[in-house]
């Protein structure tokens, strides 16, 4: 959107700021909170727009709360999406990677050929899922943007966390929004924020009300 964002630049610049980092550094997750309609999205639409006239590349996920049982589905949403799959860095995997998102990604499977067996392993799903992003941003920037994360299955939740405490070889950045009353009853993802919060692996940007002239 081309309309101005009011009141809104210290969480912008908190979010710039992380994508303007030099590597190689810490690794951190970027967690925007507050209540229904305080502007969330509003914020990492501004945010998408800016990492994008800077040359990132923008993978945009969503969690539904219809679609909580569906593991992945929010990193699913946003690499299907935002073309990851279809890119041709796909097929510059080591093949052991390849295998393993073929998991999440059944039209990886060579035409031609059966899909081989991958362990039922998260671990390596995990690293399958990082070597491709930190792939990518061999050649840009790259942010990834989780949109309600309150409603997120477990293992997004996992992924998430398990990105943000690898090293960050590349740029990069990872952002998710969640309402911040929900997390009462999102049990998983308020212990993957006090861990990170713990290891200094979080910044959370909380949106509150605006002022009566800023509205």
């Amino acid at each position: 959107s081309s309309t101005p964002i009011i009141g809104r630049q210290l969480e912008l610049a908190a979010l710039d700021r992380a994508l303007g980092e030099p590597v190689p550094g810490h690794q951190r997750l970027v967690m925007l909170l507050g209540e229904a309609g305080i502007g969330k999205s509003r914020v990492l639409a501004e945010f998408r727009a800016r990492a994008l006239a800077r040359g990132a590349r923008v993978l945009l996920g969503r969690a539904y709360e219809s679609a909580q049982i569906v593991p992945f589905a929010p990193w699913v949403d946003a690499l299907r999406r935002g073309g990851a799959i279809a890119d041709a860095v796909v097929r510059h995997l080591d093949p052991i990677w390849r295998r393993e998102l073929v998991r999440l990604f059944p039209e990886l499977v060579e035409r031609g050929r059966e899909p081989a067996e991958a362990a039922d392993d998260a671990g390596r799903l995990f690293e399958g899922v990082a070597q491709l992003l930190e792939h990518f941003a061999l050649m840009q920037p790259v942010v990834i943007l989780l949109e309600d994360l309150h409603w997120a299955d477990a293992m997004t939740i996992r992924l998430l966390a398990s990105l943000a405490r690898r090293p960050r070889r590349r740029p990069l950045v990872l952002v998710a929004s969640a309402r911040d009353d929900e997390l009462g009853d999102a049990k998983l993802l308020r212990t993957a924020l006090d861990e990170l919060a713990a290891e200094r692996r979080l910044d959370r940007l909380v949106l509150g009300p605006l002022s009566r002239v800023q509205t």
